[in-house]
């Protein structure tokens, strides 16, 4: 009985190996996916980025959007006004890990608590901004909301003109960034050789002193920087959602060692007891011989 249950109990956790391995391979897939995703957005922000500025210093053009790309120049002018919009994003942990007080904690660190404002995504991000009175201009329960891109592209464009920010920072959850934020505006603060090679992009930036634009300059630098928040917020949504999918496939893999070494301990059991059952087979045939032997030795027929 003993060996059967062991054996169940080895194609149970076989069924359940099969099972966590197709999650591991999912898990993966999609980190192909997502790095896709992230190259894509990334390379397409830089090159916007870099004809928004090209088209800036050709006609010298003075737009509220770009208003601190040339910062460094008057600086002394920028501590009047220093106020920074936040835009903290968290997702679900699962796995039981603290992934985010780092950066909770240089926020605190970094704002100024009364001039800062708050645009928060996620129930881990939202708890941190009720907990800490920040100002908080909005809140998004988490990044799967429909058009959630469109919504802060809209937000961002509309705040940085009218609000006079001095930057808009952007924090996730990030290997490529420990405990601190990306700066997305003034779009020249952004750390785009963090994500793709800047060497392979140059090459795709248009001269735009050869070409002419329509229907006009303003109009077109509107467009060119809508899309490039775009691309941009995406990027970090994407790279935040790297998050959860490697701590999926950390707990996945965790799980196949668990799952593996109890299998290997189950077979040797299994070994074990089938040793076992053949030496006592062995031992029940050698007692019956032996038996049969003596039998014919008590039974023999003697002559007088």
């Amino acid at each position: 009985m003993q060996l059967k249950d062991l054996i169940n109990k080895k194609k149970n956790l076989n069924n359940i190996n099969l099972k966590v391995s197709n999650e591991r391979n999912i898990f993966l897939i999609n980190i192909m996916k997502l790095n896709q995703r992230l190259t894509f957005f990334s390379k397409n922000a830089f090159e916007i980025k870099e004809s928004i500025l090209s088209l800036k210093r050709i006609y010298n053009i003075k737009h509220d959007m770009l208003r601190h790309e040339e910062r460094k120049i008057f600086k002394f002018l920028n501590k009047i006004n220093d106020r920074v919009l936040w835009i903290y994003l968290t997702e679900e942990q699962k796995y039981s890990t603290d992934s985010y007080s780092r950066y909770e904690q240089k926020i605190l660190e970094t704002i100024k608590s009364n001039r800062d404002d708050f645009i928060l995504i996620g129930q881990g991000a939202i708890e941190f901004g009720k907990n800490h009175n920040l100002n908080i201009l909005q809140t998004f329960n988490d990044s799967n909301i429909k058009n959630l891109t469109t919504q802060l592209t809209k937000m961002i464009m509309i705040l940085y003109t009218f609000d006079n920010y001095k930057k808009v920072n952007f924090v996730i959850n990030s290997n490529k960034n420990y405990d601190g934020h990306f700066t997305i505006l003034p779009m020249n603060e952004f750390s785009f050789d963090k994500f793709i090679n800047l060497e392979k992009c140059d090459s795709n930036i248009i001269d735009f002193q050869k070409v002419k634009i329509y229907p006009n300059l303003n109009e077109f630098i509107n467009v060119q920087i809508n899309v490039f928040l775009v691309n941009i917020i995406n990027t970090l949504i994407t790279e935040s959602s790297f998050y959860k999918t490697k701590n999926g496939l950390v707990a996945t893999n965790n799980i196949l060692k668990e799952l593996d070494d109890n299998l290997s301990k189950i077979q040797r059991k299994i070994t074990r007891v089938k040793t076992e059952l053949q030496i006592e087979e062995i031992n029940l045939l050698a007692r019956q011989n032996m038996n049969e032997d003596d039998n014919d030795n008590d039974g023999g027929v003697y002559e007088s």
